[in-house]
């Protein structure tokens, strides 16, 4: 059986104006030139490691099995932060062991789990010396990536590591003791929640949401069914609850610059 070509998924705080992504791809295609290379994101906010973990858990399930992501939303950079190396079932993730893996590790049960051993000897070899205290990204995610698509084990390059427990992210049902709260803002001002949705059209764990000072009690299930100038609750494609307006950006409508406070009514 032919062995499949090896697929590496980058999820970075980078963005593109820089050369720091392009640049991480350079490595990428320098050590394994028969790579290929997907792009979860690249726009994820400066140092946002939740907002970070949600687009990995959402989107890790869809990447061809075998798929390589290094997820390099890293504001501990030089410092002694670790970072980890976890094979699952479908997928290698490399990242800062920094929470960034902590929705894709509560959805999964990992096969092998690492702290990857950056003083030994070939570790160094495989990636160099000379690593920048600013740029792990090129130094060395994108070469131990690339050596790990070239079809070297995991096992090579790390300590193993503890399991951990990562407590439940998500409220299921009512009456959950965990508080809600915004995992992330998309590019259209949808105000994605870490509240599970019912999937059965109608989607109510919840009936209403304050945020700040207004109500969201109107459940939509298209966009377009949303009155103008009103938020409105649908159960968005990750199968979690939203904060939405029709053809307009509920987080501009109703989150000021302070911390907004995400509460359920009952």
């Amino acid at each position: 059986m032919p062995r499949r070509t090896p697929v590496v998924a980058l999820l970075t705080d980078f963005g593109t104006i820089d050369h720091y992504v392009g640049v991480m791809k350079g490595v990428l295609l320098s050590i394994c030139p028969a790579v290929r290379i997907i792009d979860l994101s690249h726009q994820v906010t400066p140092q946002d490691v939740q907002g970070a973990s949600y687009l990995l858990w959402a989107s890790y399930a869809y990447l061809p099995p075998g798929t390589i992501v290094l997820a390099v939303v890293d504001p501990g950079v030089g410092t002694s932060r670790k970072i980890l190396l976890v094979k699952t079932r479908r997928n290698v993730f490399v990242a800062p062991d920094n929470g960034v893996l902590d929705l894709v590790l509560w959805k999964e049960r990992p096969r092998e789990v690492l702290y990857l051993r950056e003083e030994s000897r070939f570790v160094q070899k495989l990636i160099g010396e000379q690593i920048s205290t600013t740029f792990h990204g090129r130094d060395i995610f994108a070469p131990v990536g690339a050596h790990l698509a070239t079809g070297r084990r995991l096992s090579s390059f790390g300590t193993r590591a503890r399991g951990r427990s990562i407590p439940q992210p998500f409220i299921d049902r009512r009456g959950s003791n965990i508080g809600p709260r915004i995992l992330h803002v998309d590019r259209f001002g949808n105000i994605i929640t870490n509240i599970l949705g019912l999937q059965d059209g109608k989607g109510t764990i919840v009936k209403a949401l304050a945020i700040g000072n207004q109500i969201v009690s109107a459940w939509i299930s298209t966009y377009a069914e949303a009155p103008p100038e009103t938020p409105c609750l649908i159960v968005g494609s990750s199968g979690l609850v939203e904060i939405v307006m029709n053809q307009k950006s509920a987080a501009s409508f109703l989150l000021s610059q302070k911390p907004t406070e995400l509460k359920i009514v009952s």
